[in-house]
């Protein structure tokens, strides 16, 4: 499912620290995408961290495009994925996730993959990935920022 607008968006700057970044509130897609799929309770937290870090890194990049964040993994979800426009529509769906049952990271998404694909309009794609070994989203996107852009983030 498309949404037209994400909800919020807003970028910050600290004046006196080398700090700056986005912020991101993505209510009414999110209610949007849960009234036409019934995800347990772990999925839906994940979907929506997936669809807010979509977003967050969309924000930051220049350029016209999309930007894909997918992990596959042989937990209790296959295939997780989130998808953000640089115009602003978001995307996302959990396959295979009918009876996923936790509430963690680890056992939704273990042994898998973080894939992040950058697809610009009239441009090079390019895409890269990590292994997913950490507890949670947030750490393995540190972990590819870590591995791929070498920044602390």
């Amino acid at each position: 499912m498309s949404f037209e607008h994400m909800d919020l968006t807003q970028r910050f700057i600290f004046d006196d620290a080398d700090i700056r970044g986005e912020y991101v509130r993505l209510d009414h897609s999110l209610t949007e995408l849960f009234k036409l799929h019934a995800y347990a309770p772990g999925v839906k937290i994940l979907l929506g961290e997936m669809l807010s870090a979509a977003a967050l890194l969309t924000a930051t990049l220049k350029f016209e495009g999309k930007l894909i964040l997918q992990a596959r993994g042989e937990g209790q979800i296959p295939l997780i994925m989130a998808e953000s426009t640089h115009d602003r529509k978001l995307r996302g769906i959990a396959r295979g996730a009918e009876h996923a049952t936790s509430q963690t990271f680890t056992e939704l998404m273990s042994e898998g993959q973080l894939a992040i694909t950058i697809d610009p309009i009239g441009g090079n794609r390019y895409q890269g990935i990590v292994t997913l070994e950490a507890d949670s989203l947030a750490k393995s996107l540190d972990a590819y920022f870590e591995q791929s852009e070498q920044l602390g983030t």
